[in-house]
């Protein structure tokens, strides 16, 4: 976090608030928590609450300012654009975004979350939903705390171990990476009966003590602007997805052509495409301006090779070999229609406000709809 006051690390017995334990192999040691006070910021957060200190170090900070009424609402769960704003308080320097653009549909320009809101769009800590929206009363899940923690982390450089570290999330869980990080650093580690609950609304209160203990790892300094794994709001790349990403890279290779880095906010951006065409069934592409292009492509398989019908057009074969290119993101998405294919590739990770559609062949019609 760029205004805290560093804090030492002791090797403490670990608070189990509301959180649970970890095995000692895993778990990073317990910040040293936040002293106690008598005073009482909130009137309905007494020195009898076990997250009273970490409530006060978020207001004392600035991240969380509570409701107009006095109140902070600890037991509330803690809504997405609620999570958007202290993300952007604890990670980034006061006024060093502007919002220009309205990613979402739901979301919009000069309501209270916005600036927030587009900032996690722009970073590609949070891409929203399928549909376009960001669905911002919605609660946070355990699961996705642990995903937009991870991301605004930097996506660091991680192994989960071989062997699940809780029985509700096995090695095929969508955010097991995430999730098993967050364990290896403390920062929120399950419940007693050796679960997660991925599924479970996280508290406001809880959230004070996640964010607390990542600040005081450093965790808020990282370059979230880089971070390079799949995917925002979505479950982690399928097997399609990252056969076309190596198969990209490959094909570049054979060509002596640079390799391209995976982005979350591409990757986010070509499912929702490759869905879409599928639903409307025909192609289409969209870009950016000066800076990017797509290809789609459409199989009866899903075993495709989507990037061995590109590169037999030129047009195509230019966009997977251009040497500006460094960033990739894949969607792939089967269904009744088939198998739909999108790959965006950009110079860099690209604002919303830079995306444009452009006209597209509407061939293999299976709709009457047009294209968009």
């Amino acid at each position: 976090m760029k205004r805290a006051t560093r804090l030492p690390v002791a090797a403490a017995t670990a608070l189990v608030l509301m959180v649970g334990v970890v095995p000692a192999a895993l778990a990073s040691p317990e910040p040293t928590p936040p002293a106690t006070t008598t005073e009482q910021r909130f009137e309905d957060v007494p020195a009898s609450n076990q997250f009273q200190r970490y409530i006060h170090w978020m207001a004392a900070e600035g991240i969380s300012t509570g409701w107009i009424d006095g109140t902070f609402r600890p037991n509330a769960t803690i809504e997405r654009q609620a999570m958007a704003a202290f993300i952007y308080r604890a990670a980034a320097t006061p006024g060093s975004f502007e919002a220009v653009t309205t990613s979402f549909r739901d979301v919009r320009s000069g309501e209270l979350f916005h600036s927030y809101v587009e900032w996690m769009s722009f970073h590609g800590i949070s891409l929203g939903h399928f549909d376009g929206t960001f669905r911002p009363l919605e609660s946070v899940s355990r699961e996705a705390m642990a995903a937009f923690l991870f991301r605004v982390a930097g996506c660091p450089e991680f192994t989960p171990p071989a062997r699940p570290s809780f029985s509700d999330v096995n090695l095929n869980a969508h955010f097991r990476h995430e999730i098993e990080w967050l364990a290896a650093t403390g920062i929120s580690t399950g419940w007693p009966d050796g679960t997660f609950r991925p599924s479970l609304p996280v508290e406001r209160q809880a959230m004070a003590a996640f964010i607390y203990r990542a600040n005081a790892q450093g965790l808020f300094n990282a370059n979230y602007s880089r971070c390079a794994h799949p995917a925002p709001d979505l479950p982690s790349w399928s097997e399609a997805e990252q056969r076309v990403f190596n198969r990209t890279n490959e094909y570049r290779s054979e060509n002596g052509t640079g390799q391209l880095t995976w982005n979350n906010g591409l990757a986010a951006a070509a499912r929702i495409h490759a869905r879409a065409m599928h639903d409307r069934g025909c192609l289409w592409h969209f870009g950016f301006v000066g800076q990017g292009g797509g290809n789609a492509a459409m199989s009866s398989s899903s075993q495709a090779d989507f990037v061995r019908l590109w590169s037999g057009s030129p047009g195509h074969r230019t966009n997977m070999l251009r040497a500006t290119h460094t960033v990739i993101g894949v969607g792939v998405y089967s269904g009744p229609n088939g198998t739909y294919a999108y790959q965006i590739m950009a110079a860099q990770a690209t604002p919303r406000s830079t995306w444009r559609h452009q006209p597209g062949t509407p061939g293999l019609m299976h709709s009457s709809r047009p294209c968009w």
